[in-house]
């Protein structure tokens, strides 16, 4: 019973740990309103040579598409010079490593990681709230125990992520690279630089980044807070 209580507490500590990236990522990336200000913040509407009006068009109906409520990624735009072309588009170009640079492809590798992130999440709530009710049963038999398997498997994820986060500030480029090849492994994730889909979502990349680490830190300490109030509580 021992042994099953701390892999109990291990598995509570890791849904935890996923709930909280989600958490301090998913509603920033969907977020029409931080999409508006970082395209204004970067200027994004002059450099794609669009409307505001046609940028959050496109942005709207790509979140949808990457949220789920939609299969259909295809819709035209207007530019400033008047012209209309299709947002997202499949180009060829030799000089990247991938002759054929599909942004439909890419974008549906990046749904199919925000979909599969949803239902991960989702899991790990269920999880969570199962787990905590049955070392709830277990808190006057085992309570110091668990507080301090949770302790240690939250200091080794928080450590890992530690090590990830220096590794992206000291060299994102290669993080950034790394990043792709884990979650991109087919290789279609270069393109070219005058890529309304790259250009849009470059004006994105480091607010998400930014904010999604200030989020991150902020319900890591609410969290270890309330466990350290749970813990005086329960064993006082």
């Amino acid at each position: 019973m021992k042994a099953a209580t701390h892999i109990l507490s291990a598995i509570w500590s890791i849904c935890l740990f996923i709930l909280v990236i989600y958490l301090a990522l998913i509603p920033t990336i969907f977020s029409r309103s931080f999409c508006e200000t970082q395209f204004n913040n970067n200027n994004t509407y002059q450099r794609l040579n669009l409307s505001e009006e046609e940028l959050n068009k496109a942005i709207d109906k790509t979140l949808d598409y990457l949220y789920g409520n939609t299969d259909d990624l295809h819709f035209t735009v207007q530019m400033e010079d008047g012209t209309i072309r299709e947002f997202y588009e499949v180009t060829t170009d030799s000089y990247y490593p991938y002759e054929v640079h599909d942004e439909y492809a890419h974008m549906e590798e990046v749904r199919n990681i925000f979909l599969t992130s949803k239902s991960l999440a989702f899991l790990a709530l269920i999880v969570l709230i199962a787990s905590s009710v049955l070392l709830w049963t277990q808190r006057k038999v085992s309570g110091k125990g668990i507080f301090k398997t949770i302790y240690i498997t939250l200091g080794v994820l928080l450590g890992l992520s530690l090590i990830v986060g220096l590794y992206a500030a000291v060299d994102f480029d290669s993080f950034f690279v790394t990043f792709h090849h884990i979650f991109f492994p087919g290789g279609n994730w270069t393109f070219n630089y005058n890529s309304l889909m790259l250009n849009m979502f470059d004006s994105l990349l480091f607010g998400i980044l930014y904010q999604g680490v200030l989020i991150f830190v902020g319900l890591a300490i609410i969290s270890t807070s309330l466990i350290v109030i749970l813990q005086k509580e329960i064993t006082k």
